[in-house]
């Protein structure tokens, strides 16, 4: 009998051998370690259909995103939705033309229109809080 014919209830520490517990143990960790890769904020990824359009949240001195996909060459427009009341965001791509919002204080949404023209993987932050950042996968 293999290790995977066996019952789930007879896989215990006890009931297997050491090499065979820390291969199935390895096996667990490293699926949760993929599944956790996974990006849910429908932003697309760099693996992710390219959006023309988006919106990227900042509250409480983050964003809620870390990733988006665009299409280069092509324009995109980004809403930015900063929730944080009396603190400025903005926008900043670190691309051609280094496209940015201006810094405003909170509550306020502002929109930014851009064009990465080159395929490429581009750092965005907020100027006045520049741990607030991510990356622009433009395909």
């Amino acid at each position: 009998m293999t290790l995977f014919e066996e019952p789930l209830t007879a896989l215990t520490p006890a009931s297997l051998d050491r090499r065979r517990f820390l291969r199935l143990a390895s096996g667990a960790v490293a699926g949760a370690l993929l599944a956790a890769c996974g990006s849910d904020d429908g932003a697309g990824g760099p693996v992710g259909d390219p959006v023309r359009e988006f919106t990227i949240v900042a509250e409480n001195l983050a964003w809620d995103i870390d990733t988006v996909t665009v299409p280069a060459g092509v324009e995109v427009t980004a809403t930015i939705e900063n929730r944080d009341r009396s603190v400025p965001h903005n926008l900043h791509i670190r691309s051609e033309g280094d496209p940015k919002s201006p810094l405003e204080d909170g509550p306020v949404n502002q929109t930014l229109r851009f064009t990465i023209d080159e395929p490429g993987s581009y750092d965005y932050l907020c100027d006045a809080h520049p741990m607030m950042k991510g990356t622009i996968h433009a395909v």
